[in-house]
């Protein structure tokens, strides 16, 4: 969900978020997919029809959206929550899985406000970040997906001083792949360059899960 500095949400349009996920490298289709911004739930609508998971598992800060979304999918699990203030990923016991989520699809919040940087620790290590990566960051520390993230991320988060710290963290367990550019128009409302972007985990890791 890109979020503008008045609190406006700007969600994926549905076109645009199965375009996305049918671009993605995937070994296997994955069976439980989160998003932890989750909004009108439209990546993890195109992570059913296209990437064919089975389970879904949304969190959002804004209780009326998810309120929304549970009477138009009761099958998936919601919460309410901010997940920056999150110690504990929800439970993923969703029957007949094991190792967790396996996929995180994601539309982070993308506007600081009148803040320059977000303050969090990743891997045990103090970063300064934006608060696109910073919602990246936790997503992957609370769920430690077993076949990483798609994200849609500002351009800024590829190329900035404020995320290049979180960036040389990242790539200690993920292998960054630049899916799909986004027209500048792409969100109703918003002008802002950005890209779906997959964090990619490596093949040894999930050999040695299964």
């Amino acid at each position: 969900m890109v979020t503008g500095i008045d609190s406006d949400k700007y969600y994926t349009p549905p076109a645009v978020a199965s375009r996305a996920l049918e671009c993605a490298q995937l070994t296997s289709s994955p069976i439980i997919c989160a998003d932890t911004a989750c909004g009108s739930g439209s990546l993890l609508t195109a992570a059913q029809d296209v990437l064919q998971a089975k389970y879904c598992l949304g969190i959002d800060a804004d209780p009326i959206t998810i309120r929304q979304l549970r009477r138009e999918r009761p099958d998936w699990r919601l919460h309410v929550g901010d997940l920056l203030k999150r110690h504990r990923a929800p439970p993923t016991d969703f029957p007949g899985t094991t190792y967790g989520v396996d996929l995180l699809v994601l539309n982070p919040p993308f506007s600081l406000g009148p803040r320059k940087y977000v303050s969090l620790k990743y891997l045990g290590q103090a970063v300064k970040c934006s608060v696109a990566m910073a919602h990246i960051l936790r997503s992957l520390e609370l769920f430690r997906p077993n076949h990483g993230a798609i994200a849609v991320v500002p351009e800024s988060l590829l190329y900035s001083d404020t995320d290049q710290h979180a960036r040389e963290l990242l790539e200690q367990n993920f292998s960054l792949t630049e899916l799909l550019q986004l027209n500048i128009y792409t969100f109703k409302g918003a002008r802002v360059n950005s890209s779906f972007v997959q964090f990619k985990t490596p093949s040894r890791r999930l050999d040695n899960e299964g």
